[in-house]
């Protein structure tokens, strides 16, 4: 995924009514950072067991499968790991939650049901202090909101921000849209960080285990169960063993065991390698994404639109805001192709929109050219049954704008995709050139900075681009 042109993700995870999104792999590091070491041990020798005695598929644990064949794998070696990577064993020695009051209650529930924890880091206090997390209505996935959390998780946010105001070509553009579409991409997504999963997988714990005595303020134990997005504490512990694995392990381990480029993993790569497994995925999750209001999701870690990329980028946007199209974040594409595999800038159709509800278009980057184009998702064509699914590279189903293709002479090139990663739709997909109006406004865009770019120029690149395709 660091391959990725354009768009670089941060996490890739489940994303709750379009305002926060839970990454698996913090869940996962969650889950160990709650357990006891004497917990811990007992699930490492448990998972290892399973492993080894092949009950489940050890290629859906390549590393915990690896280390498994280990007779020195221990929780010294978990142990080893951490102190490589963050120069502490807190996350194996310590429970993450730390004690809020003189009776040893770990978590407190106010009246008004806001849960407050304080979570350990996993450095020493001295380099980094302990995490104050608040959580209003923890007992609602859909209505939970948050205060606190990890220092590296705000700063994603603000890296990860779609145009801001400290550039001025995006300052510029952000003005000068209406209203309505300049508060779309002013929406922040709130993520679900290490301490954020810490506070709500602890609270959960003691619940199901029935500690509630650890649970100190209004709270007198009578609520359900906490609604988390993902619970490892079952079938899924061996794949929060394999998640501290991947971010752990060394990276030459990892390199050869994944035949991974480099051994450094993302943790969108991580969360990547987690997404789509079963045993950890809740009802919650399941009744959320079958009623619609759960999707898959990115988190940016930041972009490179160079060379007046932005000012197509933005010429795009104007016209799906035009259109009637709502910016819901940000996708994966592409997915079945890993060396094709991108981010894409999400925007929905709704019912007011012109042509269907059911289209959603994503703005996605060819990492040769370095260029955006148009692809187009239709998840209720009833034409789908005449395309058969993308068995080639997608950057050669490419179609010209539809203000430049010759119907008559060149049929649509179009592919009916299974199953769209962030929604789970089946879907009859066109990929496509931006149209000269698009260039003249993209060209009126890169001027506002100097020199600019013309028209030809932006469209000079795209047929460069289609030549070199052809040619390749």
């Amino acid at each position: 995924m660091e391959r990725m042109k354009g768009l670089h993700a941060q996490h890739l995870g489940l994303v709750i009514d379009n305002r926060m999104i839970a990454p698996p792999s913090q869940f996962a590091l969650a889950f160990v950072g709650v357990e006891s070491q004497e917990s811990l041990e007992r699930i490492l020798t448990a998972v290892v067991r399973e492993v080894k005695s092949e009950r489940v598929d050890p290629s859906e644990t390549p590393m915990l499968a690896h280390y498994a064949q280990q007779d020195d794998f221990s929780l010294d070696t978990l142990r080893e790991m951490a102190t490589a990577k963050t120069g502490s064993q807190k996350i194996i020695n310590q429970t993450a939650l730390s004690g809020r009051n003189a009776q040893g209650q770990l978590l407190t529930i106010s009246k008004h049901l806001l849960l407050s924890a304080t979570v350990e880091s996993r450095r020493w206090r001295t380099e980094q202090q302990p995490y104050e997390v608040s959580i209003y209505n923890p007992f609602s996935l859909r209505d939970m909101e948050f205060r606190g959390g990890t220092t590296f998780s705000d700063k994603t946010l603000v890296r990860g921000q779609h145009w801001g105001y400290g550039s001025e070509h995006e300052a510029r553009f952000l003005n000068q849209l209406p209203p309505a579409a300049r508060e779309q991409f002013s929406t922040k997504m709130e993520v679900m960080d290490y301490a954020r999963a810490v506070a709500l997988t602890g609270l959960d714990k003691f619940i199901r285990i029935g500690e509630v005595h650890l649970v100190g303020g209004s709270y007198e134990g009578r609520k359900p169960r906490v609604p988390l997005p993902f619970d490892f504490s079952g079938k899924g512990r061996r794949f929060a063993v394999e998640a501290f694995l991947l971010r752990y392990a060394p990276k030459s381990v990892i390199k050869e065991v994944l035949e991974h480029e480099t051994g450094g993993l993302t943790l969108a790569e991580i969360d990547e390698r987690l997404l789509g497994r079963k045993g950890f995925v809740t009802r919650y999750t399941t009744k959320g994404m079958a009623d619609g209001y759960i999707t898959k999701g990115v988190i940016l870690r930041d972009k490179d639109t160079k060379d007046y990329a932005w000012a197509l980028s933005q010429a795009f946007e104007e016209h799906l805001f035009a259109e009637g199209l709502v910016f819901r974040g940000y996708s994966l594409e592409f997915t079945e192709n890993p060396g094709r595999r991108t981010v894409s800038i999400v925007f929905d159709g709704t019912p007011t929109s012109k042509g269907s509800e059911d289209i959603s278009a994503r703005i996605v980057y060819d990492e040769n050219s370095k260029q955006p184009y148009l692809l187009y998702k239709h998840f209720n064509s009833s034409s789908k049954k005449k395309w058969k699914p993308l068995g080639r590279d997608p950057w050669l189903m490419v179609n010209l704008g539809t203000d430049r293709q010759d119907y008559a002479k060149y049929r649509t090139k179009k592919w009916v995709e299974a199953e769209d990663w962030r929604t789970g739709r089946e879907a009859l997909c066109t990929l496509r050139e931006p149209t000269q109006e698009m260039f003249h406004r993209a060209s009126e865009l890169s001027h506002n900075l100097g020199p600019g770019r013309t028209a030809s120029h932006f469209r000079g690149r795209y047929i460069q681009a289609m030549r070199e395709r052809k040619a390749g």
